[in-house]
């Protein structure tokens, strides 16, 4: 399977009082940002059929999804999905309300407005291998709406996807990394693109047509515009993630910057000098992991990941640890232990992560985000009322997406500064 590069992009439609950033005078450039960035998969927001009349005259490389028409009145917006017919082909498409009455026009949960999914299923030219790519616009004022929302689009894709199918979820979530709809989609098995590619930080996704610089002095910027991945690994992983940043100022290609992911067969001989991706040989074969709680672990096992990862070995350690533990989460690939957090805790107030590990060959893939998530929801069935973690600076974003609040906190590292 070849590589694949997925966008999603909240484009503003065509009946919008923006000034200088009405769609006449930013069109030739929103379309020049696709054609730069070349997607073979787009989920767009905010489509006007104005907007689709253009895209159609101007990006004749792609065919198009439309997908239920959005908001209560006209003229309304469509979850349009764009895919390059020359590398796939339309199996069969649909749609659905983010509603009680999914299969109508509707409105449930105080929403703000009406909201709608569409979904398409397409195939590999090349080898006829097949995936889903369902694309969404959740509410940007009801909680309850955007939550409600994202369960009936796991239960819908539930009906629409065979076990085990490659799956694509793009969209507008008008909610940061670690809400519960991100939270729920974590739980269900979704990646998040941009922490599956080594990416940590905040990055504003909307910026309202103004200066980068002055968007992200705001407090808590971060993205609403995601990209989510099920059931890809091992076929590909994710290469990196980004925003396109194109503009012309005052004119933008729209008050959101289009985000980009860009999948690599794990297959494919990599790059000279890329640094995301090891020898393919030291790949194949590459099973499935397998996240498990309490699994029957050797204490060396767990220092050879250690190492694997360049920490010290703590030889003859983690034998004594395990004993001493509440319960700990491993992940193997084949009989090889590739991923590891230790949980301690009094069984009934407070639960610490600790140790989490993942072996080089194994990160970029959302196994880390697994491990955690996993532990999560596990230590929560318990009965745990609070759950902790420390953690370097720089993994700051990738906590909080697993829904962790970030708190003042005392530390004394014993190990690295001995108390007199």
């Amino acid at each position: 399977m070849a590589d694949l590069r997925i966008m999603t992009f909240n484009i503003r439609g065509a009946h919008f009082g923006d000034g200088v950033n009405e769609w006449h005078n930013r069109l030739d450039l929103n379309v020049r940002t696709i054609l730069k960035y070349a997607p073979d998969l787009i989920g767009f927001q905010e489509v006007h059929l104005k907007n689709m009349e253009d895209y159609r005259a101007h990006l004749s490389g792609y065919q198009f999804e439309l997908g239920p028409p959005y908001n209560d009145e006209e003229p309304f917006q469509y979850p349009a999905i764009a895919w390059k017919p020359d590398r796939l082909r339309r199996v069969e498409g649909g749609g659905f309300w983010l509603s009680q009455t999914p299969e109508v026009h509707s409105a449930s949960w105080d929403t703000r407005c009406i909201r709608s999914a569409s979904w398409v299923r397409l195939e590999w030219l090349e080898n006829s291998s097949g995936f889903v790519h369902l694309n969404t616009h959740l509410d940007h004022i009801s909680e309850e709406a955007r939550v409600e929302g994202t369960r009936l689009i796991l239960r819908q894709m539930g009906e629409i996807c065979a076990p085990g199918t490659p799956q694509v979820v793009t969209g507008d979530f008008n909610c940061l990394p670690g809400s519960v709809p991100y939270q729920l989609f974590q739980e269900a098995g979704f990646v998040d693109a941009y922490l599956a590619a080594g990416h940590f930080s905040p990055m504003m996704t909307y910026h309202g047509f103004q200066d980068r610089a002055v968007v992200e002095s705001l407090t808590g910027f971060d993205r609403i515009d995601w990209i989510l991945l099920r059931n890809w690994h091992p076929v590909l992983r994710v290469k990196d993630s980004y925003r396109a940043e194109d503009a012309e100022p005052p004119v933008y290609p729209s008050d959101h910057y289009p985000v980009v992911a860009d999948l690599r067969s794990i297959r494919q001989k990599p790059a000279a000098g890329d640094p995301l991706l090891l020898d393919p040989h030291s790949l194949l074969p590459h099973p499935d992991w397998l996240v498990e709680r309490g699994a029957p672990l050797k204490g060396h096992d767990i220092e050879d990941l250690r190492v694997a990862v360049g920490w010290d070995r703590m030889e003859g350690s983690y034998d004594r640890i395990l004993r001493n533990s509440y319960t700990h989460f491993s992940a193997h690939a084949g009989d090889q232990l590739v991923g590891f957090v230790d949980v301690i805790s009094d069984g009934i107030a407070d639960a610490f992560l600790v140790d989490l590990m993942v072996h080089p060959a194994y990160q970029r893939q959302g196994l880390g985000q697994s491990l955690v998530g996993s532990a999560i929801k596990s230590l929560k069935a318990d009965g745990i009322r609070v759950i902790q973690v420390v953690f370097e600076p720089e993994l700051e974003p990738f906590y909080r997406a697993s829904g962790f609040h970030i708190l003042s906190a005392g530390i004394i590292d014993t190990w690295n500064e001995p108390v007199s």
